[in-house]
């Protein structure tokens, strides 16, 4: 029989929760659910759908709030949940995310060694492109920058990197360090922009956090909202930009130039799908 490596024996002395928040089709949380181990595992989920989850497996935990508060109010349910369990290592994401679980083992290994509170990985898509890797905006304006959207997946020269913000669809957390001084999303936001400005916060209080390059993850863009690009999602988007630009008290040229940017990017994006 092989010997566990001193890391392997470190993630089976780790308690990891996962956390999934749901809403939307069910076959997207089964797709979800599939990859991961309930038996290794102390997963979550928040079930924002008015249909109860009356299928779920016993071994998998339940919050059920068929209001739909938002993003933000339900993943803060699960940051909080997370705490009650006294976790050591968290990994959150949305229900159109695909995480196995060779990668989620290699990713608490990397947890433990690191002095990140907040890791978010390298989100792709099916055809094994990036979706979401480093991402910043310009002090001048709002308008998120994505350099690596778009790339080939490929191997990087490092393990961490730099970026602006997190990406709220996948992140994980190290909740030794996180719950000495926990920062909350904004439950202001329904969708849209909390992950941001609770990025923002989170640098202010202390917490440092990066892409990690080694961890990718398969991300379906939006499908628990529909998918792709449509008029209920550019009024949420829309909504997040105008408290965010309030949460971060933007200058008047400021909110001027990130609305009409954002306007210009949603009227081409509709138009590109609808061309699709």
């Amino acid at each position: 029989m092989k010997k566990s490596s001193n890391y392997d024996d470190q993630v089976a002395k780790a308690s990891v929760f996962v956390g999934v928040l749901h809403y939307g089709e069910k076959q997207l949380l089964l797709d979800t659910l599939n990859y991961l181990d309930s038996n290794e595992l102390n997963i979550w989920v928040m079930n924002h759908n008015q249909e109860p989850l009356d299928w779920l497996d016993e071994k998998i935990g339940l919050i059920w709030d068929s209001s739909n508060p938002g993003y933000a109010a339900g993943m803060n349910k699960l940051l909080q949940q997370a705490q009650l369990e006294n976790a050591d290592y968290a990994i959150f994401l949305t229900n159109d995310v695909q995480l196995c679980m060779q990668t989620l083992n290699l990713w608490v290994r990397m947890l433990i060694n690191s002095s990140h509170t907040v890791q978010q990985p390298i989100l792709k898509l099916k055809q094994g492109f990036i979706a979401t890797g480093v991402q910043y905006f310009p002090k001048e304006f709002h308008w998120p920058l994505s350099p690596w959207r778009h790339k080939k997946l490929s191997v990087f020269s490092k393990d961490y990197y730099k970026t602006g913000f997190i990406c709220g669809a996948c992140f994980s957390c190290n909740m030794n360090l996180f719950r000495d001084k926990p920062v909350y999303f904004d439950s202001d936001f329904f969708m849209y922009y909390e992950d941001q400005e609770w990025s923002i916060r989170l640098r202010e209080s202390g917490h440092s956090f990066a892409v990690n390059s080694r961890i990718s993850v398969t991300h379906g863009e939006s499908l628990s909202t529909g998918g792709g690009i449509k008029w209920s999602g550019v009024i949420m988007r829309w909504c997040g930009l105008k408290i965010f630009l309030d949460k971060t008290r933007a200058t008047f040229l400021n909110r001027l130039i990130s609305k009409i940017l954002f306007s210009i990017r949603m009227f081409i994006l509709i138009i590109k799908y609808k061309r699709a």
